[in-house]
């Protein structure tokens, strides 16, 4: 269980989170070709507003786990860096794309809304599995009193 490569590297930038990544960019785009989302300009706004500070958490976190006595964090940095530097600036240059246009439905919108939704599932499940691998390794670091 120590070993988050093997766990959590296999989904985090491989087949499972691109394939749920590219399902949840396909129902956003078809739901806004469809009008069941009113207000995607303030969802975009939301995104590219998340996909910013998403990029601000990971150049803390870069500088937190270089400068820790714990390399929990640059080891699981360096397995979804990947992963996570491709969701945060795709969300980021198609949240600025969506936002510098009109958003009438129609279907090449609703293709650049689903591109957006793909990265930034792809962002989301990015930072949730990094955060899985750095508590994983934190928690198997952790000593009982009776191991002292």
């Amino acid at each position: 269980m120590a070993n988050c490569k093997n766990r959590y590297n296999s989904f985090a930038c491989g087949f499972g989170a691109i394939l749920i990544s590219i399902i949840i960019g396909i129902i956003i785009g078809v739901l806004y070709a469809f009008g069941y989302i009113p207000g995607i300009r303030i969802a975009v706004w939301i995104a590219f507003g998340l996909g910013v500070l998403g990029l601000i958490i990971l150049v803390t976190g870069i500088l937190a786990g270089v400068s820790a006595k714990s390399k929990a964090l640059m080891k699981c940095l360096q397995l979804n860096v990947y992963c996570l530097l491709s969701g945060i600036w795709g969300t980021i240059l198609s949240g600025l794309a969506a936002l510098s246009i009109v958003l009438n439905p129609s279907i090449l919108i609703a293709i650049l809304i689903g591109i957006g939704g793909f990265f930034f599932s792809l962002m989301v499940i990015a930072l949730i599995l990094t955060t899985l691998c750095v508590v994983t390794e934190l928690s198997t670091n952790i000593r009982t009193f009776s191991d002292s």
